[in-house]
């Protein structure tokens, strides 16, 4: 009896684990539709749209992988600043 018990509340926190992620999945989703729209505000290039596309024959956690990858494809590259030599001023 205390094993079956255990079982339902495991399946129960299964249940509510996956429902959380599939909350987290659409915020995110929606975050970064928010995101391409803000960075993008004449449309979005093809590459972008496209990459946004969730494949059909990868499983959850790779589908979740592969666009994390593309998202990180679209960032702003960062920059650098050129570095110049500076010298010490020589005691006279």
């Amino acid at each position: 009896k205390l094993s079956k018990t255990e079982s339902a509340n495991i399946d129960k926190q299964l249940a509510q684990r996956k429902l959380s992620m599939e909350d987290t999945r659409k915020h995110y989703a929606e975050e970064k539709a928010r995101f391409i729209a803000l960075k993008y505000p004449d449309g979005a290039p093809a590459a972008v749209t496209e990459s946004s596309a969730k494949p059909a024959d990868l499983p959850e956690t790779e589908a979740a992988a592969t666009a994390i990858s593309e998202a990180a494809k679209i960032s702003t590259p960062t920059t650098t600043k050129p570095v110049t030599k500076t010298t010490a001023a020589k005691p006279k």
